[in-house]
């Protein structure tokens, strides 16, 4: 399987210079998704991130973290995705994918029970995310672990049912990995995706590193200019 590497960024990074994504070209890295909604406040740099990125040849991709505590009538599932897309600006047309971040809490001051509210009310704002998305034609990915995937959805398997592809989270000290790794939990047996190493500063920026199924980044690229070709 041929793997390509992946950077994500987020509102923590900010403004994001030429000469670290040079950087991180000399080293193969040859897309990035970026945060565009974490949970509770869009991204200010996320439209300006993704096009800085574009610019230097790099493909893209957005994901929003969901917020399940909040109460739903202010930060519905609905409410988040479009939150989320808002964010992207001009460059929403030119993302592969947006991933729908499915994950616990931590240390973070204000947030109840760690981000892990009743699993019905958790499935059905990740469902009303990923309808919001598809209205927006906008194709929907899943990041997610498996310490977060169960307590949040009870180990659903409803994603990778229909065909969903997943962003897995597992973090070690190695190089960049030459194989995707055997998952065990929301129905998925092998992800697209894997997130390997979280908070890398190259060049002054801080990363995460992931590395992505080469066929499938490129079946998401045919689909882009499907998509967009149909709305145009």
């Amino acid at each position: 399987m041929l793997l390509q590497r992946w950077v994500d960024a987020s509102s923590y990074t900010g403004p994001i210079a030429d000469f670290a994504w040079l950087a991180l070209k000399a080293q193969g890295v040859v897309g990035v998704w970026i945060q565009c909604w974490g949970g509770r406040s869009p991204n200010p740099y996320a439209e300006n991130q993704l096009w800085s990125a574009r610019k230097m040849g790099l493909m893209t991709g957005i994901y929003g973290l969901v917020n399940f505590v909040d109460p739903p009538g202010t930060l519905s599932g609905v409410a988040q995705a479009k939150r989320t897309m808002q964010a992207a600006g001009q460059e929403l047309r030119h993302i592969l994918w947006c991933a729908i971040d499915v994950e616990t809490v931590s240390g973070i001051p204000g947030w109840p029970n760690n981000n892990v509210g009743p699993i019905p009310s958790n499935i059905e704002r990740i469902k009303h995310f990923e309808w919001t998305l598809l209205d927006g034609h906008i194709p929907p990915v899943i990041y997610t672990g498996g310490p977060s995937w169960h307590p949040l959805t009870g180990n659903v398997n409803d994603w990778s049912a229909a065909g969903y592809g997943l962003i897995h989270a597992a973090f070690h000290g190695a190089d960049w990995p030459t194989h995707l790794p055997l998952v065990s939990y929301g129905g998925w047996q092998q992800p697209c995706a894997w997130q390997w190493k979280n908070t890398t500063v190259i060049e002054g920026e801080s990363f995460d590193l992931n590395v992505f199924d080469d066929a499938w980044v490129k079946a998401m690229l045919w689909e882009n200019m499907r998509r967009w070709a149909r709305c145009s």
